[in-house]
C-alpha cells in the first residue's frame, strides 16, 4: 500500500477580484484561498467530503483561530502553490497548516496556521472526534519531527531557510 500524500498540493491563480489596488492579493482573501485549498485537497487526496461527513455525524469543524504571516506579496495574475497539512488534533480539535508559494514552490507568500473545533451542527457546542475520525485524523497527520510548538517558532524558522537560501 502507498504511503499516503501527508501535505498536498494544489495550484491557484491570484485573480482581478481578490487584489487590492496594487494588484497584490488582499489579506483576507488569503484565508479564502487556503481554506478553499485544504477543502479540495481533503477531497482529491483523501476522497473525504466535508459535507458528507457533517450529514452523516451531524458535526463539523469550525474555524476558531487563524494566526498568518504574509510573506512575501502574491500578484493579479500569479500562479501560486498551497500546501496544506494536519500538524495536531486532539479529540476536539485540529490543527492545519497551510503554506502559500510563489509558482516554482521557491519562495514563501503566506504561512497559515488555522484551528478548528469539532462542533455539534445542533447545539454548537464542541463534540468529541467519533474513532472513525480519530482514525483518518492519525493516517493524514503530518508528524514532521522537531515541528515547532508556536507559530513564531514556525515563522522564524522558514525566515532563517529564506536568508540561508538567499530569498530573503
Amino acid at each position: 500500500m502507498p504511503d499516503i500524500e501527508k501535505e498536498p498540493e494544489s495550484r491557484a491563480t491570484v485573480r482581478f477580484q481578490d487584489c487590492d489596488a496594487f494588484g497584490h492579493l488582499n489579506n483576507a482573501r488569503f484565508l479564502d484561498y487556503f481554506i478553499n485549498a485544504r477543502e479540495d485537497h481533503l477531497a482529491q487526496a483523501y476522497g473525504f467530503s466535508l459535507h458528507a461527513s457533517a450529514r452523516e455525524t451531524g458535526c463539523n469543524w469550525l474555524v476558531t483561530r487563524h494566526q498568518i504571516a504574509y510573506l512575501s506579496p502574491a500578484l493579479l495574475g500569479e500562479q501560486v502553490r498551497i500546501k496544506t497539512s494536519l500538524r495536531r488534533y486532539t479529540d476536539q480539535a485540529v490543527l492545519m497548516e497551510g503554506r502559500m508559494y510563489d509558482e516554482a514552490g521557491a519562495r514563501l507568500k503566506a504561512l497559515l496556521w488555522t484551528e478548528f473545533t469539532y462542533v455539534q451542527l445542533s447545539s454548537g457546542r464542541s463534540a468529541k472526534h467519533p474513532p472513525k475520525i480519530l482514525g483518518f485524523l492519525k493516517s493524514i497527520l503530518n508528524g514532521e519531527e522537531g515541528f515547532p510548538p508556536d507559530f513564531a517558532a514556525r515563522e522564524r524558522a522558514f525566515a532563517l531557510k529564506a536568508i540561508v537560501a538567499g530569498k530573503a
